[in-house]
Formats: C-alpha cells, sequence, structure tokens
C-alpha cells in the first residue's frame, strides 16, 4: 500500500505543481475576459488543495474497495460529503459571502474529513491480518467453485458428447 499511496501521491503534488506553475496561461485556454480569468487564477490554488486532497482520499478508498470494505466507503462519503463538504461549501460560501473562494474551501474541508476517516479506518480500525485472511480464505472458495464448474464441464463434453445424435440414442460408436 505505501509503494501505492507513494506513487499516487508524487502524481498528485506533480499536477498541483503544474497547475500552479501555468495557472496564467491555462485559465487563457478557457476565457479571453480578463476579470473572469482573474478570478480563475485566484481560485485555481484553493482548487489544487481541494483536488489534492481528494487525490490522497480516492488512493486510500481503493484500499478500502480492495477489502471488499463497501460499507465504510458509504460512511466516508456520507459523512465527508453531506455532514462537511455540503455544510461548510453553504456556511463558506453564501453565509459568510466568501463566494466561489468559500465553495472550494468548504470542499477542502471536506475531502479533509474524507481522508481522515478513512485514514483512522484504514490504520487504526481494521485488523489487516483479520482481512488478509477473509480475502485468502474468499480466493480460496472461488477455487473450488471453479473446480466444480470445471468437473461439470468436463462431464458434459464426453466422447459420447461429442457423438451425432443418432449415434448417440442408438449408442452407435463411429
Amino acid at each position: 500500500m505505501a509503494v501505492g499511496f507513494g506513487l499516487g501521491a508524487i502524481a498528485t503534488l506533480v499536477v498541483m505543481f503544474a497547475i500552479l506553475v501555468t495557472r496564467y496561461s491555462l485559465v487563457t485556454v478557457f476565457t479571453q475576459d480578463a476579470a473572469l480569468q482573474e478570478i480563475l487564477v485566484a481560485m485555481l490554488p484553493i482548487f489544487c488543495v481541494a483536488a489534492g486532497i481528494s487525490g490522497f482520499h480516492v488512493m486510500l478508498s481503493s484500499v478500502l474497495e480492495a477489502m471488499s470494505l463497501a460499507l465504510t466507503l458509504v460512511f466516508v462519503s456520507g459523512v465527508g460529503s453531506w455532514a462537511a463538504l455540503l455544510p461548510a461549501s453553504y456556511y463558506l460560501g453564501i453565509q459568510l459571502n466568501f463566494g466561489l473562494a468559500g465553495l472550494w474551501w468548504g470542499s477542502v474541508i471536506g475531502e479533509g474529513v474524507k481522508f481522515c476517516i478513512t485514514s483512522t479506518a484504514l490504520f487504526w480500525l481494521y485488523d489487516w491480518a483479520k482481512i488478509a485472511q477473509r480475502i485468502s480464505d474468499e480466493a480460496n472458495g472461488d477455487e473450488e467453485v471453479e473446480d466444480i464448474e470445471k468437473e461439470a464441464q468436463e462431464a458434459f463434453v464426453t466422447v459420447d458428447t461429442l457423438k451425432s445424435p443418432v449415434a448417440a440414442v442408438t449408442n452407435v460408436s463411429f
């Protein structure tokens, strides 16, 4: 997990850095309006923080998914989005009149909550050894099912079943 998270973190940081360095020329691709460009350039650093935290959260979420812990992902998404991100974005963006910046800072808060809950679940809540054993047992169970299916398939594909219908009924070999 550490290698995957490390590589993902490096990729996330490189993209964030690239966006920040090229933000002035990047916004000109989307609009020629100078006032809008100014707003977008001001928002991109906040966006990069939110997207970076979200990227880290997504990497940890993939570990939960691989461990067949979908219920934890539902909890993380529900709490992070509905109890943190949405209220924080509303409060900062609309109630405090921070506008678009407030909405993005709300996103930073919500993604941070998701990252913290996911990290807590992965590193302090779950016993990795037990989960690995459960996954191994399930995988072995799948092998048994595959063996049974293979035997059943082999039973159907015998020499007798390859005969013509007439030969099979009359039990005549050719």
